[in-house]
């Protein structure tokens, strides 16, 4: 057995060790004194003393108990040190949502917004620097290039909401470039939404509102079939542009969901960017019919659980 083989478990005394301190080899002229004869106890101070001898016995039990299971996981010579990781790696930081998680509980609540809101910029300049447009794709590479999961939230935020900010400024282009330009700006809000939002512990409630946010932005994927019979006498590739900007938004709050495995976490991107969604189709989306506005039913009485 384990306990039986570790050589850290305590011995019994045996009688002789016990009596060893009481022996001596004193000079002839001492005096030894024999053990005390044995001093009676009431049996009523038998009974008083139980409760501490029980929670002695805990108490020891419990320490025992940690002794074994340290054999038990470090082996029976005792707990050792790890082997340090190799040079250049991490061992705290292997992912977004462990990063954001770390500096909320280091009490960091405005780098964990900065690093939660760069998250979402990587996915959102992943998506650009793919654009036909050379000046959007160069800007997309350079925000890529300062995103680091262990770099420095606040470096990395301004970096990146700059690059948005050049794709964004300007006249509107043509085509697929306006349809960039867009996304463009509606995430450098969500990410201000994202920076003004308090990030804590996830709870239950945290866990239903990103379920429920998130069947939301599912609705918002569907949205462009759903509203081409609504879209009569509409220029129909106008109207398919502007719903690709909500889609575009949507997948990539999806996206970022994906990465950040807390609720709580998942619940500011998702929330934040149901709520630009929102924004923009009652500034300049009713005329897209019946369909448009159920979407901002469900988000209305989705945000009634803040």
């Amino acid at each position: 057995m384990i306990i039986s083989a570790c050589s850290f478990l305590p011995q019994r005394p045996t009688v002789a060790s016990l009596q060893a301190p009481f022996q001596s080899n004193a000079a002839p002229d001492q005096v030894e004194l024999g053990p005390a004869p044995p001093v009676p106890v009431p049996r009523r101070a038998e009974g008083q003393s139980e409760p501490a001898r029980s929670l002695g016995l805990r108490v020891a039990g419990g320490v025992g108990l940690a002794l074994v299971l340290g054999g038990v996981l470090s082996g029976c010579g005792g707990p050792t040190n790890p082997p340090p990781p190799p040079p250049g790696e991490s061992t705290s930081v292997t992912s977004l949502a462990s990063r954001v998680s770390q500096l909320v509980k280091d009490g960091k609540q405005a780098e964990a917004r900065q690093m939660l809101s760069s998250g979402y910029y990587q996915q959102v300049l992943t998506r650009l620097a793919a654009s036909d447009v050379p000046s959007i794709a160069e800007w997309a590479q350079k925000g890529l290039a300062e995103y680091k999961l262990d770099g420095d939230p606040a470096r990395m935020s301004q970096a990146m909401e700059s690059a948005l900010e050049q794709i964004a400024e300007g006249e509107n282009l043509p085509g697929a470039a306006r349809r960039h330009q867009e996304v463009a700006r509606s995430a450098l809000k969500v990410g201000e939404a994202i920076e003004a939002t308090p990030l804590g512990p996830a709870g239950i409630f945290d866990q239903i509102k990103a379920e429920g946010y998130k069947a939301a932005l599912e609705q918002v994927l569907t949205l462009p079939s759903r509203v081409d019979e609504n879209a009569s006498g509409l220029p129909r590739e106008a109207v398919r542009a502007y719903l690709d900007t909500l889609t575009d938004l949507t997948r990539t709050a999806l996206d970022t969901g994906k990465e950040l495995s807390e609720p709580g976490l998942q619940a500011v991107v998702y929330q934040a960017t149901l709520t630009e969604i929102k924004n923009r189709v009652q500034t300049d989306g009713e005329f897209l019919g019946s369909e448009v506005q159920k979407l901002l039913e469900l988000i209305n009485g989705l945000q009634r659980l803040r």
